[in-house]
């Protein structure tokens, strides 16, 4: 029938982009919100992707040397995919699909019937691993719901004109639900193959906190020929996670699609994990002259994923650096433009 694979499964994806967003502010208090929403057709039947997003910043200034921050940012997400079999997805499927087999079942006049030509076994193969794409494209279901929650707090204290003090905490919360199913009508297999009204949910949940206390300085020198800056950070991070998973098959209706009814479980399991991270770091930057540059940090690290018996680790770094096109005996030598030497050397 000379089936052209890939034309029956491509069409002309459109996209609908919408953003809208306000911002303004006076001596205290500058604001900026704005909420957008995306609405994306595949390239391939029965894909697509939505999104909303929304952020908030406010600053607030309590007084000429105090600010505090609000950062809040919301997305949610919806993006439609087409299950996989055999470890192929549809788009590869349409490649090696033969070209003499046709989308549809025929009568005995060489109409299409409506029903999808799905054989068992077929001279190229069994009817899950050579499976119809437009079928599974067409009837099955494998839909990804995302939400990511992320709040942020900075209170930022200038003690001087050098020094600075910031205190940051941020919360972030995702979470993700999907749903996959395949009817016994997608694909070519006996009623008792595993495959038969297959349906999938998995639900996941990641939460963290990290706070960040940290004192930048500048430089204090009334010589501008010297330059100095640099940070004392100490920050912490605690994450956990948790999942499950439940498959289940020969449902007994193309309708009924929850996994969780009384069919056939393929498997079911369930996991959770937590993570810490406490941190040090330090950096200073020295500069003289804007020509000759120096650079040290060092960072201290406590992961709960180390061993008890080594449970902090130091990592440090070094670096200097000479502007050398910025000599006064090179001036001459433009063509140098910037031109330096560099060497560093640090363990991570």
């Amino acid at each position: 029938a000379n089936t052209d694979w890939l034309k029956e499964i491509t069409q002309n994806g459109t996209s609908n982009d919408h953003y809208f967003s306000v911002s303004g502010g006076g001596e205290k208090t500058r604001y900026f919100t704005s909420f957008g929403y995306l609405d994306e057709g595949g390239t391939t039947i029965n894909t697509g992707y939505k999104r909303f997003s929304s952020r908030i910043n406010l600053d607030y200034f309590l007084s000429r040397n105090l600010l505090f921050q609000i950062k809040f940012n919301y997305t949610s997400s919806l993006t439609e995919k087409n299950v996989e079999l055999s470890g192929r997805n549809i788009r590869e499927m349409a490649y090696i699909k033969s070209p003499n087999m046709t989308v549809y079942e025929l009568d005995v006049n060489g109409n299409p019937t409506g029903e999808y030509f799905t054989p068992i076994r077929s001279y190229q193969g069994d009817g899950v691993t050579y499976f119809n794409p437009v079928a599974v494209a067409n009837l099955g279901r494998r839909d990804e719901n995302f939400s990511k929650l992320e709040n942020t707090f900075m209170l930022q204290y200038r003690v001087n004109d050098w020094i600075t003090l910031r205190e940051t905490i941020s919360f972030q919360y995702a979470g993700t639900k999907e749903k996959r199913f395949l009817p016994y009508n997608a694909i070519g297999a006996d009623w008792l193959d595993w495959q038969i009204n297959k349906a999938e949910e998995g639900n996941s949940l990641n939460q963290s906190i990290q706070t960040e206390t940290q004192m930048a300085f500048g430089s204090p020198f009334k010589n501008k020929d010297h330059e100095l800056s640099g940070a004392l950070t100490w920050s912490t991070d605690q994450s956990g996670y948790e999942w499950i998973n439940i498959q289940s098959n020969k449902i007994p209706s193309t309708d009924i699609q929850d996994p969780a009814i009384n069919a056939a479980i393929n498997w079911i399991g369930n996991g959770s994990g937590e993570n810490r991270l406490v941190s040090g770091l330090s950096n200073i930057n020295y500069k003289f002259k804007d020509r000759y540059l120096f650079q040290t940090n060092i960072r201290a690290d406590a992961h709960s994923s180390f061993g008890s018996n080594n449970r902090w680790g130091m990592f440090y770094g070094v670096f200097a650096g000479w502007r050398f096109s910025s000599e006064p005996f090179m001036k001459s030598l433009t063509w140098l433009g910037e031109s330096m030497f560099r060497a560093s050397y640090g363990v991570a």
